[in-house]
Order: C-alpha cells, then sequence, then structure tokens
C-alpha cells in the first residue's frame, strides 16, 4: 500500500454546478448511493472557478474590534450594514435551510453583492432562492453516468457536508485541524462511527483539498484508488510507516490523517444489518473475522456482499477464493495481479502485498461513489512519534 497514492485538488465550476442542479440534491444523493456502481461507468471532474466578483463592489465583512461589521458598496457608495438590518435579512431564511445562513455569511466574507437597501427580489422566496443557487455554485460535488432505459444517463450528487466560510468551495470536515498525539481518539464509539486512517509525510495535501481516488499514474493492489488502513488500531500505521520510508535517507512518512463515517452511511452499502455488522469489522479490524464466525462462514457472508457490486472483500488467505459478481470468482492473488483492479466496486477490502503488511487490510476507495464516500467524512490528524 502506498502511503500517499491518489489525491489531488479540486472544486465545483459554478457554472456547471448551477447547471446541473445541485441545489435540491438530498433525495438524488439517497437514490445515487443506492445505486449499483457497476451503472456508474466514471465521472468527470470539474474544475474550481468561483468567478468572484473583486473589491470594486460588493459586501465586505470588516472588522470592528472583536465584532465584525458588514458594510455593502452599490455605486461607488459605501452604507454600513447595521446588525439590525442583517438579522432582517436571516430571518428571511426558514429554520429548515438553516444552512443556508452560512452561504449569506461566505458571500459577504468574500464580497458578494447583495443589494441591501432593495434587494431586488420579488419575494422573500425569490431571495432563499438565491442563496440556494450561490450554494450549489459552491458546494462540491461528483459527477457520474448510469444507465437507465437503455441509455446512458450523467447524474450529479453534491458532497453533504458545512460549507467552509474560510477556505471557500470546500467543506468544514476537509480541515485536518492541529496534530494530536497518535492514538485511538477517546471519543470514538466503534458502534456509531468508523475511523480510517491515511498515513503520508504531509498532511497539508489533505487539509481542505478535495481527495480524488482516479488520480495518480501508480495504482495499488486493487487499482487505482485512496488507500487507507484502520484507525481503531495505532500499530497498522506505524507498520506503513516503517514500510514506505525511506532507508538512505532515515525519513518516513509520519502524519496519520483520519477519516470518520458515521456506521448509519455506511449501513447503506449493504443489503441487511447481519452484513453492515460485518463490514464494520472488515473495516476497523487490521485481520480476522467476528468472533465466533469461521472462515467458512465469512466467505459466504463476503460472497453475498460482493455480488451486490458495491463493497468487494476479500479474506485474510490470499488464496481463497470469492465471488466477485454472479459469475466470476477470484483469489485475492488473481484480483490483484498487474494492479488491475478488475470491477466495478466502489470499496475494496482485503489484506496488502507486501510481507510486512501483509497481516493489515486496506481500503480502497474508488470511483465517483468512492469519491463521494472520502469526501463525506470528517478529517482530524495526528502524528507518529
Amino acid at each position: 500500500m502506498a502511503y500517499n497514492r491518489s489525491l489531488r485538488t479540486s472544486s465545483a465550476d459554478r457554472a456547471a454546478a448551477a447547471s446541473q442542479g445541485t441545489t435540491d440534491a438530498g433525495a438524488r444523493q439517497q437514490a445515487w448511493i443506492n445505486d449499483s456502481p457497476r451503472q456508474l461507468l466514471q465521472f468527470k471532474k470539474i474544475s474550481a472557478s468561483y468567478g468572484l466578483p473583486t473589491a470594486s463592489g460588493g459586501v465586505q465583512l470588516q472588522k470592528k474590534g472583536k465584532m465584525p461589521v458588514l458594510q455593502a458598496k452599490f455605486f461607488k457608495d459605501k452604507k454600513p450594514l447595521s446588525e439590525e438590518k442583517l438579522t432582517a435579512l436571516r430571518r428571511h431564511i426558514p429554520a429548515e435551510k438553516g444552512d443556508l445562513l452560512t452561504m449569506l455569511t461566505i458571500l459577504a466574507t468574500n464580497a458578494e453583492e447583495i443589494d441591501i437597501d432593495n434587494l431586488g427580489f420579488k419575494s422573500p422566496k425569490d431571495f432563499v432562492k438565491y442563496l440556494e443557487n450561490r450554494e450549489a455554485d459552491y458546494r462540491p460535488f461528483v459527477s457520474y453516468y448510469r444507465e437507465k432505459e437503455g441509455r446512458m444517463v450523467k447524474g450529479t450528487a453534491a458532497i453533504p457536508g458545512k460549507l467552509s466560510i474560510d477556505q471557500p468551495g470546500t467543506l468544514e470536515n476537509w480541515g485536518v485541524g492541529k496534530s494530536t498525539a497518535h492514538q485511538v481518539p477517546n471519543d470514538l464509539v466503534a458502534t456509531d462511527e468508523t475511523d480510517l486512517t491515511h498515513v503520508t509525510f504531509d498532511s497539508s495535501n489533505l487539509n481542505y483539498k478535495r481527495v480524488d481516488p482516479n488520480y495518480g499514474s501508480n495504482p495499488g493492489e486493487f487499482g487505482t484508488g485512496f488507500y487507507t488502513t484502520t484507525g481503531h488500531e495505532t500499530a497498522p500505521q506505524v507498520e506503513v510507516s516503517k514500510k514506505w520510508g525511506n532507508a538512505e535517507t532515515g525519513k518516513s512518512p509520519k502524519h496519520v490523517v483520519r477519516f470518520r463515517f458515521k456506521n448509519a452511511d455506511l449501513r447503506k452499502l449493504v443489503d441487511t444489518d447481519e452484513q453492515a455488522a460485518f463490514l464494520r469489522h472488515m473495516l476497523q479490524a487490521s485481520n480476522g473475522y467476528p468472533q465466533g464466525m469461521s472462515e467458512e462462514e465469512a466467505i459466504d457472508m463476503m460472497n453475498a456482499i460482493n455480488k451486490k457490486g458495491k463493497v468487494l472483500l476479500f479474506p485474510d488467505d490470499k488464496e481463497r477464493s470469492v465471488s466477485i459478481d454472479e459469475e466470476a470468482n477470484m483469489t485475492w492473488s488473481e484480483y490483484t495481479n498487474a494492479n488491475a483492479g478488475g470491477s466495478d466496486h466502489s470499496l475494496v477490502i482485503g489484506p496488502q502485498r507486501p510481507p510486512e503488511l501483509t497481516d493489515i487490510r486496506q481500503v480502497a476507495f474508488r470511483g465517483a461513489m468512492g469519491e463521494y464516500l472520502i469526501n463525506s467524512a470528517k478529517r482530524s490528524f495526528q502524528t507518529i512519534k
């Protein structure tokens, strides 16, 4: 498992985002994540282009002591916006659309023009709609293609999370924060959440930056993807750091970026609660199977999950065969030949090739759904001593 494979920075293009109509994305996200990834043939990355106005006009957020004062500039005229007027604007935003308050702050911070004295909207609903459209401009999303009624249809899925005010075009959960001690976090409750980790030389490459599983010319055993290991133990990260260090310079990757997933979201990847419990174990444990489960029982469970096409699981024994789909069966050794990654599964979980790491499972995020999942997770950052 390479320590820092497949990542790059990119954000949603404003015009493309608007044309895809990502404002009302909730229902479509749910439908999309439940689709078979065999239909998700490819996705197109939308480049960053915010087109924000400069100081020649717009709304600015100026600091006066500790209290920010919002000011609007129109027709070369600066007009202070009182807290009373700002509150009046906020009142137009329904409680169920509270996230748009963040959007209003972002527009102000980035000198977007909002005509305070004459909004130019026919009704408060128009103002809310305007904020929703601007939210879509800023929100990152993934694009994909799927088969529908015999033809390929392009779709989009907005990545959930609170928009970052300080880093427009990104999400708050993309920030890794300050480094803490390398340990299993005290607030990690395995029944509710799952942590996966990525070991790297420089955590800043993942700080407020989008993870692109399809980027990179050096595919791992499971093909091109973003590779992680369990975050419910600390030994796996230490061993990965040792393996991918440079013997000549004595340097090794010491930064551990953690990605936290809600188990309720992982549940959507499988059909039953029993399968969900098994998947959690395979993600949280570096090797082995749930207590009391034999290898044969584990392989039966893997086969049932693998055939659905979203998650592909391999046993610890690299020469034991499992179902890849409804027809094909392969061993880990056969599947990883030439690092081809010959299936459309979004998550691939199984042993690693290096002998030093063979007892440590790796989890590869691949394709559009893999990108959606990894960028939905909350990040944090630790340092190995």
